[in-house]
Formats: C-alpha cells, sequence, structure tokens
C-alpha cells in the first residue's frame, strides 16, 4: 500500500511499450491521484476516454481530480457528464449527492440523488452522504 511512485512508473513504461493497453493509463491516473498529482490525473483519465465503453465511470474520477485541484466548476461539469452517461450508477449518484449537498444549496436534489443511489445499492458511505445531507 502507498507506493504510488511505483506504480505510476511501472503504469508509464507498460503505457509506452503497450499503448493499445488503455488500462495502462487507468493505473497511471489512480498512481497519480494517490501522489495527489491531480492535473496529471485528469490528464491522463482523459486519454482514457477514448478508449471507454463506459465514460461515464471516467468522468466521475475526472470530477474526483478537478474537485481536489479546487475546480469546482470543471468537477460539476464532469459529474453532469457521468450522471448523463451512467444515471443508474450508484457511485456518480452518491458523488452527484454529495457535491451539490458540499457546494451548493440544492439539499432536496442531493437527497434525491442519494436516494436513488442507496436503493440501487445500501452501501455504508452512501448512507453516510444521507446523513450528511
Amino acid at each position: 500500500m502507498g507506493r504510488f511512485e511505483e506504480a505510476k512508473s511501472i503504469s508509464f513504461a507498460l503505457h509506452e511499450a503497450h499503448p493499445e493497453l488503455s488500462g495502462s493509463l487507468l493505473l497511471l491516473g489512480n498512481a497519480e491521484m494517490g501522489l495527489k498529482e491531480y492535473r496529471s490525473a485528469l490528464r491522463d483519465y482523459g486519454r482514457l476516454l477514448k478508449y471507454s465503453k463506459k465514460p461515464g465511470v471516467i468522468h466521475n474520477m475526472m470530477s474526483v481530480a478537478a474537485l481536489k485541484m479546487g475546480d469546482k466548476d470543471k468537477a460539476r461539469h464532469y459529474l453532469d457528464l457521468a450522471l448523463k452517461e451512467s444515471p443508474k450508477n450508484p457511485i456518480v449518484l452518491n458523488n452527484m449527492a454529495f457535491f451539490l449537498a458540499d457546494n451548493t444549496k440544492d439539499l432536496s436534489q442531493a437527497l434525491d440523488y442519494a436516494k436513488r443511489a442507496v436503493k440501487i445499492t445500501p452501501q455504508p458511505f452512501i448512507k453516510d452522504t444521507m446523513g450528511f445531507i
């Protein structure tokens, strides 16, 4: 655990040697998130989009990176895309609920998203979001 530099180095080398292996970009972005290199993670997640059949999941990860960078507008933009592309993904719904509750006054809409997420999968982290709202 916590070996993000190694993971970054390996995933970068893998991507350079085999650019057709798109999973290396996911690993690279995740390692960069662990290293708090959010701008790089956002770039690499963005590069991953052209390979993805489920871009909503990637847009969700991009929203997390943007939020960590402090760019709430960009985070919201990526969350909107993720929700449009994956409207029944409980993690996307949960992240939108938390974002709205933490960054807007739209608690009613936030609670609606959280309820939809918990209905799909009643995981503790989603119930935590409902409690936060």
